[in-house]
């Protein structure tokens, strides 16, 4: 669908949203003052209950870049955003949360980035915002460009131990090439946690330029209860799923070699997360025991000092970070649960809260 003066859109914005209605208003708004005004918006209501639906046709009717579209209604951001995909016109796509806000140059920089580059995907960074409308310092963690190539843009080749490093699995720091994610098949797995990593990785993985807008332009309002993307304590163990999918992806398309100590990392990384997120005492046992009995035997990890070798063997400054997370991995392997909390206090404290 071209745009009401007949061209093709530069961006297509494809927003999930679930019983957003307390904050839909002001994400859409930042996406209609965006600099850049050749964009498409699809806004995929996912079965909301509450007032988000007369949000979208507030939108859509004051401005025809707006659409809205009917969900799968599964309660899952990926399966949302996959309908928005089959939909976009725009040479480009990017995501944003429901809930979430874009600053009003960021589409236009983006843009403007991957088109000089000739990119298949453009990183940037986010700050958390919290309940008060505070926004934290950058997430330094989620735009390690401390670990890119000098040069822009680069192929994921040239930094393939730390590929996944390089970035949160968060889809909506990322602009993508349409072209790019058709041609590859790219999409959401039915997966209702931890489905961002699939197409995250798997898509930048494939790509054959990755270029960077070094700013931090997205606020994420981080754990809003409800959301399409609280889903751990309903799929605490789906993380396993998705990186079985994340593996056969890289598998099938003769990758699994190149980038078999960043799929490593990204193992240790997504399982030490789903150990710090678990809701109770009960689901950290079950989680634990089946990291340490099947998912770290499964993909090696059980030989620490090779893969930490490999990992080192790219690194600059992001060294401590690896280290941190392969003697962490060690611990969960050679301790019981009970130890594990023993050692991390904190982490039991949680649990008695």
């Amino acid at each position: 669908m071209n745009n009401s003066n007949g061209t093709i859109p530069a961006v297509s914005v494809i927003v999930p949203a679930y019983n957003v209605a307390e904050h839909l208003s002001e994400t859409l708004t930042s996406i209609a003052n965006q600099t850049l005004k050749n964009i498409e918006v699809l806004v995929v209501d996912d079965g909301s209950t509450d007032a988000t639906p007369s949000i979208i046709t507030q939108f859509v009717t004051a401005d025809n870049r707006f659409r809205s579209v009917a969900g799968p209604a599964i309660g899952a951001a990926g399966a949302a955003r996959n309908k928005g995909l089959e939909l976009a016109q725009g040479d480009f796509v990017i995501f944003l949360d429901g809930d979430d806000l874009f600053e009003p140059t960021m589409i236009a920089n983006m843009y403007q980035r991957a088109t000089s580059d000739q990119a298949d995907v453009v990183l940037t960074g986010f700050r958390e915002l919290n309940a008060d409308g505070d926004l934290s310092a950058p997430q330094k963690w989620a735009f390690r460009t401390n670990l890119m190539p000098k040069r822009r843009p680069f192929h994921p080749r040239a930094v393939k131990n730390v590929l996944f490093d390089l970035t949160s699995p968060a889809p909506w720091t990322k602009l993508w090439r349409t072209a790019f994610l058709r041609e590859h098949q790219l999409k959401f797995p039915n997966l209702k946690r931890a489905e961002d990593l699939v197409f995250v990785y798997s898509a930048l993985a494939l790509a054959q330029a990755i270029t960077t807008y070094e700013a931090c332009p997205v606020s994420y309002r981080r754990y809003r209860p409800g959301s399409l993307q609280t889903a751990t304590a309903q799929a605490p163990l789906e993380f396993i799923a998705a990186l079985a999918e994340l593996r056969k992806v890289l598998a099938s398309n003769g990758l699994l070699t190149v980038y078999e100590t960043g799929f490593k990392n990204v193992v240790a990384s997504t399982a030490l997360g789903a150990l710090n997120r678990t809701q109770n005492y009960d689901a950290f046992i079950a989680t634990y025991q089946v990291v340490q009995g099947q998912l770290f035997p499964q993909y090696q990890l059980t030989k620490t000092r090779s893969w930490l070798l490999a990992s080192l063997r790219h690194l600059n400054r992001g060294t401590a970070l690896n280290i941190f997370m392969i003697r962490r991995a060690r611990q969960v392997l050679r301790l019981t649960p009970q130890e594990w909390l023993a050692r991390y206090p904190a982490a039991a404290r949680r649990f008695q809260e």
